[in-house]
C-alpha cells in the first residue's frame, strides 16, 4: 500500500497490490517497446487515477492486461487511455471505475473480451471514437450519474446493467439480437 514510481517495460504482478495515489503506465521511448503491466490473476487496487499513454497504439505504448478467466480485478477512480494507452483483456476481466471512462485520442484502445466494465460513481463515458463497445455495462448506481459523450454510440456485446441513478446524454445504443443482427435504441435524456 501507499504511493510508488517504477520504471519497467514489463511488470507481472505475482500478488494482490493496492496502490494510495495514481497509476501511470507509459512509454516514451520511441523504440518499439512497450510499457505493460500484466495483472495475470491479480488483483490491481488505485485509490487515486489511473491513466495510459504512448506515443502509438502499434509500437510505443502503455498497456494493462487483464488475462484470467478468474476475472482479474482493476479499480480506480478516473480510468484515462491517452494517445497509445490500451487495456487488454483476453478474458473476464473485471473493472471498476468510480469517476471516469476517458478515451482521449484514434489511438487508445480497451480490449473488452468478456469483461465486465462497472461505473460506481458520478462519471462520464467519454471516447474519441462515436462507437464505444463493451462486453459488459453496469451503471447508474443508485443516487449516482451516469453522462455519455454526445453523440456517442455504446454497445454492449454482453449485459447492460442500469441502476436507479440517472443514465445521461443523447446517444444511440447497440444491442446484438437472438438471430445475430444489431437492434438500435436512440436515447435523449
Amino acid at each position: 500500500t501507499g504511493g510508488a514510481a517504477a520504471d519497467f517495460k514489463v511488470m507481472i504482478m505475482n500478488a494482490n497490490m493496492t496502490i494510495g495515489g495514481n497509476l501511470t503506465v507509459t512509454d516514451t521511448s520511441d523504440n518499439t517497446r512497450n510499457t505493460i503491466l500484466d495483472l495475470r490473476t491479480k488483483n490491481c487496487d488505485v485509490t487515486g487515477d489511473i491513466t495510459l499513454t504512448g506515443i502509438d497504439a502499434t509500437n510505443d505504448f502503455g498497456q494493462i492486461n487483464l488475462d484470467s478467466s478468474a476475472g482479474t480485478g482493476l479499480s480506480a477512480n478516473d480510468v484515462t487511455m491517452g494517445a497509445g494507452g490500451r487495456i487488454y483483456n483476453t478474458a473476464s476481466g473485471k473493472i471498476t471505475a468510480s469517476g471516469n471512462w476517458n478515451f482521449s485520442t484514434t489511438t487508445s484502445s480497451f480490449n473488452r473480451g468478456t469483461s465486465t466494465v462497472t461505473l460506481t460513481g458520478t462519471g462520464n463515458i467519454a471516447c474519441y471514437d462515436t462507437l464505444t463497445t463493451f462486453y459488459n455495462l453496469t451503471c447508474a448506481k443508485p443516487g449516482k450519474t451516469t453522462t455519455l459523450s454526445a453523440g456517442l454510440y455504446l454497445r454492449v456485446y454482453g449485459t447492460l446493467t442500469l441502476g436507479t441513478g440517472t443514465l445521461a446524454g443523447s446517444f444511440t445504443m447497440f444491442f446484438p439480437s437472438y438471430d445475430g443482427n444489431t437492434q438500435k435504441l436512440d436515447v435523449d435524456t
